[in-house]
């Protein structure tokens, strides 16, 4: 089996065996299937292509808003005039061509790079509705921290959150700096 970062990982034929009979008793217990689910064109688009961000600032500038502002729809972030668009920063050595050169960022965080997730119509719906049935596994061509961050954002939509990445952020530097002007009080 190829893993990330196409690592080859073998077993034996009687510990692959072994994975498919505990797999398969523990679904037939459930009682469930297994489904596994393609991310990328099937449950979301998604793009690091800037010219994302223009599309969403000139949606809220048409509609009356700052560009990136908040405003009705929610989204959290990024797109804030699309609740079904979030934003999400990966590591921007992910995806880049070698020897790319890559933008400098402050401290020791490595450069990232916002990407823009479209959610695709009814997905809340449609996970709802066949995780009644079926235990669920996404799959992706991409990386595994895009993963786990793409699994995240459906899950914090699935139960209503607003926020995405970028906003959860900016919440965070909000409660700093509240905290820094507490911290003078004392």
């Amino acid at each position: 089996v190829t893993v990330q970062g196409g690592v080859t990982v073998s077993v034996s034929a009687s510990e692959a065996r072994r994975i498919s009979t505990d797999l398969s008793s523990r679904l037939r217990k459930a009682k469930k299937l297994s489904l596994v689910l393609d991310l990328d064109h099937t449950l979301v688009h998604a793009t690091g292509d800037p010219r994302a961000a223009v599309y969403c600032s000139s949606l809220a500038n048409n509609e009356g808003g700052p560009p990136g502002g908040a405003g009705p729809g929610g989204g959290g972030g990024g797109c804030r005039r699309r609740s079904d668009v979030r934003t999400l920063s990966l590591p921007a050595s992910e995806g880049a061509p070698p020897g790319a050169k890559l933008p400098p960022r402050a401290g020791h965080q490595p450069p990232t790079m916002r990407h823009f997730v479209k959610l695709r119509p009814h997905l809340s719906s449609f996970l709802s509705s066949v995780s009644r049935r079926y235990e669920l596994t996404i799959y992706t061509a991409g990386t595994r921290s895009y993963a786990d961050k793409v699994a995240d954002l459906m899950c914090r939509h699935l139960v209503g959150a607003r926020l995405d990445e970028e906003g959860l952020e900016a919440l965070r530097e909000k409660l700093r700096m509240a905290e820094e002007r507490l911290e003078g009080y004392e």
